[in-house]
């Protein structure tokens, strides 16, 4: 799902707009939108690192440039910005904030999801709905019928008593299109129910600064079919094109010619922003996506055309570059070369499925005392909060139960059990006969609240496996044996 940042930023520098996102829409004077989806894995990252959210991480960036950092604390610069899964929608409760700035809502950072927002965008007026259309024109020169049924839709929400676009799924949805014609029944749509996916939908996006991009071409003399010939070339195109790229690579285009004069472009989306040059020579992490990209393609030729023809040359492409300016390291403490993060981004780019990433929170119930996540493809539902994910992990979401406060060590603090817990746990815990405890660890329940189970006390204590080793678990006195919820190392 992807993530958009509405943004007020009166005159930005490029690298400091641009080290958010190489995506960026400049809406107006001095309103932004940046699409923040493809580099999402990149933030999370650094909010890994940091032990923060990834809109704090984003928040702490913004706060730092426009003006509320530590050094102008006495005299803060107030800031609008909004995250949103649309940018019609992120765009709208923007201007919203910068017109009504007497209110208390006028400034801060929107999340999507959250009660401010929701208060928001039911707020918004269709004044600032024709303000966002007038320049929506401007971008793409509407049509003067357009503009004319734009003034029909604000005429027909007036005699319904349709008071504010959110209120735009009152009207009667036979013959919308018919109406107001396709375009401005698109806009509805963006206004009321938005897709998930804005780029699926014709959502005019206008790119700031369109980059030249590094091209590499490569012709053979003799065909080629298997890529153990071919590789290579392409780890020497690959340096090639390294040379002419200063920034880091987010995504590459390897446009592939066969014999038979057909041509596939593959495309391969770098999960961390991937330095060309650092792995000059071998090209590894690039090398192992194109192949599994060019492995995928011929799967589908192989079942479409029974034959595999062979490669007579090729083109390769930088199609998205992210610039990282020393300061933002500086900004967040962060060191490009630890071994540590730098072997991590590469594992990214370098597997062919996305990594989990696994972090462990405070909480007494085994179960929940983790949050998993598949790295850049959840738009940060603020994971961070314990006491939601708590919630919709138990099935209790109306409930404000804060179960990582409920003591039970007689200081209210879950942190010492968890040295005591393996940092494997299982899924689903596993069933274990002929175990031998040798150590008490914790008492507690069974979380009993989510239906799934009857209240049931648990005695958990380190377990000698019988085939080796140590495991964690808890005994089931309903049948009589051990299961088993983690492994030690």
């Amino acid at each position: 799902m992807p993530l958009i940042l509405a943004l007020e930023w009166r005159s930005p520098t490029q690298e400091q707009i641009e080290c958010l996102s190489a995506r960026v829409m400049r809406w107006s004077d001095d309103c932004w939108l940046i699409d923040l989806t493809s580099y999402l894995p990149y933030w999370q990252s650094i909010a890994t690192t940091q032990k923060k959210s990834v809109y704090q991480i984003w928040e702490t960036y913004l706060s730092h440039h426009l003006g509320s950092s530590e050094s102008n604390r006495f005299n803060p610069v107030p800031i609008r910005a909004v995250w949103d899964h649309h940018p019609w929608r992120a765009i709208l409760i923007l201007l919203h904030m910068k017109h009504h700035q007497d209110n208390s809502q006028s400034y801060g950072f929107i999340t999507p999801n959250g009660a401010q927002y929701e208060s928001l965008w039911q707020n918004v007026s269709w004044d600032t709905w024709n303000l966002a259309f007038r320049t929506l024109d401007h971008h793409i020169n509407c049509q003067k019928k357009e503009k004319q049924k734009a003034s029909r839709l604000l005429l027909t929400a007036s005699r319904l008593n349709i008071s504010k676009p959110a209120q735009l799924n009152r009207l009667p949805q036979q013959g919308i299109q018919r109406r107001f014609g396709a375009w401005i029944t698109e806009i509805i749509h963006w206004t009321v129910k938005p897709e998930s996916d804005y780029r699926n939908q014709p959502f005019p996006w206008i790119p700031w600064r369109t980059k030249e991009q590094a091209t590499v071409t490569r012709h053979f003399e003799i065909p080629l079919s298997d890529w153990s010939e071919w590789i290579s070339f392409l780890v020497s195109d690959l340096d090639q094109l390294s040379s002419q790229i200063a920034d880091f690579t987010i995504q590459l285009q390897w446009t592939v010619r066969f014999e038979n004069d057909e041509e596939w472009p593959l495309e391969i989306r770098f999960r961390q922003p991937h330095h060309l040059a650092s792995e000059k020579g071998h090209q590894k992490s690039a090398c192992r996506q194109l192949e599994n990209a060019l492995q995928h393609q011929e799967g589908l030729r192989i079942a479409s055309a029974h034959q595999l023809c062979r490669i007579v040359g090729w083109e390769l492409s930088a199609v998205e570059t992210l610039y990282i300016p020393p300061e933002l390291l500086t900004l967040f403490e962060m060191d490009p070369d630890q071994h540590t993060h730098r072997a991590l981004r590469r594992l990214h780019n370098q597997v062919t499925v996305p990594l989990h990433q696994f972090q462990l929170i405070t909480n007494w119930v085994p179960e929940f005392s983790y949050i998993t996540r598949n790295a850049g493809t959840e738009p940060l539902a603020d994971a961070h909060n314990q006491q939601n994910w708590n919630e919709a992990n138990s099935g209790n979401r109306g409930k404000r139960r804060k179960l990582h406060q409920i003591p039970f060590d007689g200081r209210g603090d879950a942190s010492p059990l968890q040295t005591k817990r393996p940092l494997f746990l299982f899924t689903d815990p596993l069933p274990l006969n002929n175990a031998t405890p040798y150590q008490l660890t914790e008492r507690t329940l069974s979380p009993w609240w989510n239906g799934q189970s009857i209240p049931a006390q648990r005695r958990y204590a380190r377990l000698h496996h019988p085939n080796g080793g140590q495991c964690w678990g808890y005994w089931n006195p309903a049948k009589k044996n051990w299961v088993v919820q983690g492994m030690y190392g």
